[in-house]
């Protein structure tokens, strides 16, 4: 009871009636979380962390926690509100074990900068960088929905008009983004958020190129890419920045889209991942579904070109040709 005053999660005044509740200040430790938890008073979440004995974790620069929204073997996100004006926002905390690695910690901070730079209805939006002692955090905005690939593998593909609309919102937060001089660096269904409401929004630019870095160390991290991406620009013969990559990838989502299924088989081994004729060998668009336009299907074969100079030469280029296309 002491503690939820002193860390500020319950308010002074709301105690005397958990009291009354209860009938005894003499009462176990479970009967005064389960009186907490059903008064909305605690989340299920912060309960467990407290009897538990943690005493930090609760709040990020503005937000209080609520509860685990998601986990990677890089950072936890997690479910809270903003104790100014009570909206819902997403928290993004780097994993402790990685407090002191410097490259992992620069590329997480390094993707909240990115999004503060960014302000595009088609890229979630970022509130807040920070520290909480000596865990990193970035605040978001808190989206209502799931990825690409979960909405994908849910629906068992798109009817043609929503996979169109998703099509065309990505390609309009790249056009942006590759304006402000950003390449994602990124691009993969896991990192497209898909709201209730049918808005597709891109996130993770920890890897993102931005062509204005000034300091060595920004560059070096700028140059990092993914396994993909890496495979795919060796191939190319394309240095590790180059925009026609994030056309590349761009082109491999809306295969996807259009398709119901990702032109390249899904694997966790880093050597199938880095071998370009995976980028190669998948099946055409227009055999995996027929029914798509002849003009819609060779603009997205002409994006997974595999020599750079065959693709679109940027992003507004594909969204110039995808105007004309009329379902």
């Amino acid at each position: 009871a002491s503690a939820v005053i002193e860390l500020g999660l319950i308010d002074p005044a709301k105690m005397p009636g958990i009291w009354r509740e209860i009938g005894s200040h003499d009462a176990p430790l479970e009967q005064f979380g389960s009186v907490c938890v059903r008064r909305e008073l605690l989340t299920g979440y912060q309960w467990e962390r407290l009897r538990n004995g943690y005493r930090n974790g609760f709040f990020y620069g503005r937000t209080k926690v609520l509860y685990q929204a998601g986990a990677g073997s890089f950072a936890r996100v997690y479910r809270a509100i903003a104790q100014d004006n009570e909206e819902i926002l997403a928290v993004k905390v780097l994993r402790k074990r990685f407090s002191s690695d410097e490259i992992k910690g620069e590329l997480f901070l390094r993707e909240g900068r990115m999004g503060l730079m960014l302000r595009h209805p088609g890229i979630v939006r970022i509130e807040e960088v920070g520290k909480e002692g000596v865990s990193s955090f970035i605040t978001m905005e808190f989206v209502e929905g799931q990825t690409l690939r979960e909405l994908v593998k849910i629906r068992k593909g798109l009817d043609l008009t929503c996979a169109l609309d998703l099509a065309v919102q990505l390609i309009d937060a790249l056009v942006y983004a590759h304006g402000e001089g950003v390449t994602h660096r990124d691009l993969k269904a896991s990192n497209v958020l898909v709201s209730s409401k049918g808005q597709a929004k891109l996130v993770d630019f920890g890897l993102a190129s931005f062509t204005e870095s000034k300091s060595k160390k920004a560059d070096e991290i700028g140059k990092l890419r993914t396994v993909e991406y890496a495979a795919l620009e060796a191939a190319g013969g394309v240095r590790g920045d180059d925009v026609r990559s994030d056309v590349f990838f761009l082109g491999s989502l809306l295969y996807l889209i259009f398709s119901g299924r990702s032109p390249f088989s899904e694997s966790r081994d880093r050597a199938v991942r880095a071998d370009p004729k995976r980028y190669t060998d998948f099946e055409p668009l227009g055999r995996m579904a027929p029914h798509l336009p002849r003009d819609l299907v060779d603009v997205v074969n002409k994006m997974l070109s595999i020599k750079p100079k065959h693709r679109f030469q940027n992003v507004l280029a594909v969204q110039e040709a995808l105007n004309p296309i009329h379902l």
